[in-house]
């Protein structure tokens, strides 16, 4: 998993937690390198299994390079549209042939922007057709979180504690930015 804007690693921690081998993270910010350690680290996962890199994958040759090119079989990012749109190139260029990219942070009416962006970047449609509305409108709300707690808990047997050490952290993971 390559994970974009990586924050507190939320999204990293879920991916391992989950059964990725290995989580790439990169951020703007110097504090989401100690944050996304610290939420590793409170939940369980070892340092050898995730990366964190600071700077500007937008721009950034020199940590475009470290990323890597066509490495990636999931890349993630949890931004704004204005972000999203400029970083569709780097992201589609860490993918693997058939790799998944999953993008978040879309306010309404941006979905249009950020579907175009993506497939200039050479990236497809894995959702049969569906509108970059309808996919919007298929993404959980927050008060969704329990039910996908217990989905995700039924399919792979996940305990529930387990993502409630992912959503807070014990106490700590979210708690910076």
């Amino acid at each position: 998993l390559l994970d974009i804007g990586t924050g507190s690693g939320i999204l990293s921690v879920a991916a391992l937690k989950l059964g990725a081998e290995s989580a790439v993270g990169t951020d703007l910010d110097p504090c989401a390198v100690t944050a996304a350690e610290e939420n590793m680290e409170v939940n369980g996962i070892a340092p050898d299994r995730y990366t964190v890199m600071l700077g500007n994958l937008i721009d950034d040759r020199e940590l475009q390079e470290k990323v890597g090119y066509g490495k990636y079989e999931m890349v993630a990012a949890n931004i704004l549209a204005e972000v999203l749109v400029p970083l569709a190139p780097a992201a589609a260029a860490a993918l693997k042939d058939g790799g998944v990219c999953i993008t978040s942070g879309i306010l309404s009416g941006k979905e249009e922007l950020v579907a175009q962006a993506l497939k200039d970047a050479g990236l497809r449609d894995k959702f049969g057709g569906a509108t970059p509305a309808e996919t919007v409108k298929a993404m959980l709300l927050p008060g969704e979180i329990a039910e996908l707690s217990r989905a995700v808990e039924r399919l792979s047997g996940f305990r529930q504690n387990t993502i409630r050490e992912i959503k807070n952290g014990s106490g700590r993971a979210g708690t910076r930015t």
